[in-house]
């Protein structure tokens, strides 16, 4: 919910100063995405939340999604290395995410960032609960 709030607030409030720097976030995605570079992809995904919160132009949400940090950080990267077909998901997402900003769309900014969490929480609840049930 704080991350979707973060684009929307993002698109309310982007420079064009950052619609560049999420741009260039996106080809980085892009170019680790096509190596199967999980790791880069990783750096990169996080550096895009960052700079979506920068835009947001937000202190208190921005200090509130630092303070979930490391956890949230953990939860992307378990998805990413079990997962891998997420990465084009979250690229797919990204994508359109940085697009919607660019436009200033904030309810739709959100209803996408929103949405690919959500998506990243079932893929990776659907393999725990197999697993579980294997057991």
């Amino acid at each position: 919910v704080l991350e979707g709030l973060a684009a929307e607030e993002a698109a309310r409030n982007r420079s064009d100063v950052d619609i560049v720097a999420l741009r260039n976030l996106v080809e980085l995605l892009e170019r680790a995405a096509a190596a199967r570079d999980i790791r880069e992809y990783f750096r990169h995904n996080v550096s895009m939340s960052s700079q979506i919160c920068q835009a947001a132009s937000n202190a208190t949400l921005t200090r509130l999604l630092a303070s979930l940090g490391k956890q949230a950080l953990r939860y992307r990267y378990m998805v990413y290395s079990r997962l891998p077909e997420m990465i084009d998901v979250s690229l797919e997402a990204n994508q359109a995410i940085v697009e919607a900003i660019a436009l200033q769309n904030a309810r739709y900014a959100r209803s996408l960032t929103e949405d690919v969490i959500q998506r990243s929480w079932r893929s990776i609840a659907s393999r725990v609960d197999g697993v579980e049930e294997t057991k």
